[in-house]
């Protein structure tokens, strides 16, 4: 009682009548702000699906296509190892995967978008994207978890980070947009819808919790 006494106070501050000023911290907020990542793990982040990136798309390139799908596993099992969140983070991710794998196989039907590689069952893209697609979305929770609350910033970075990542794809050789304006403008506006979708998603599902589960800097 007496630490969530203290917990209460720490959130008001002082006027120079000496007033207490502010509002208290819910139980959700409290939880929330806990659960925030640290910036070793930011950063860890970062330089993982920066490499899981590299390996997928120059895997596919180059006839490799289970380079990328085996860098990605060996990242999740790093990363989700200290998460008590593991089991719904993963179930997110693998979802992400089957939902972007399917995506992009819509624009290769439309004849938007070209891989290299053979393709899933599930749909004309290739596993080595549906593998990017499951590091991207473990991405949500951790370094782009500023985007939480910011829905329109999640819009206009997608809008851009979006064609400028197949852009980057198809200077490597591992896929071809045969219509450029027409291929970079849908993927524009497909992820400036699922980028701040899927953050809201992995908010929701993934990292609200309930107050007995504890919290994880990881």
């Amino acid at each position: 009682m007496e630490s969530a006494s203290q917990n209460l106070h720490d959130n008001y501050t002082r006027d120079a009548s000496g007033h207490l000023q502010g509002s208290p911290m819910l139980p959700t907020e409290a939880r929330q702000a806990s659960a925030a990542p640290s910036r070793l793990a930011l950063i860890r982040n970062v330089l993982g699906f920066q490499l899981c990136w590299w390996g997928c798309v120059l895997g596919g390139a180059r006839g490799w296509p289970w380079l990328g799908p085996i860098c990605v596993a060996l990242w999740l099992v790093f990363e989700l190892a200290g998460s008590e969140a593991r089991l719904r983070r993963l179930a997110f991710c693998l979802g992400v995967g089957l939902l972007g794998s399917l995506l992009d196989g819509l624009l290769v039907q439309a004849d938007l978008l070209r891989f290299e590689g053979s393709t899933l069952p599930w749909t004309a893209a290739p596993i080595w994207i549906a593998a990017l697609w499951v590091g991207f979305a473990n991405t949500l929770g951790r370094s782009m978890s500023f985007l939480r609350q910011r829905p329109l910033v999640g819009f206009v970075l997608g809008a851009l980070a979006g064609p400028l990542a197949y852009y980057g794809g198809q200077g490597l050789g591992a896929v071809a947009v045969p219509r450029p304006l027409a291929g970079f403008l849908t993927i524009a506006l497909a992820w400036a819808i699922a980028l701040p979708v899927l953050v809201a998603v992995e908010q929701k599902w993934v990292a609200h919790r309930p107050a007995h589960e504890p919290a994880s800097s990881s």
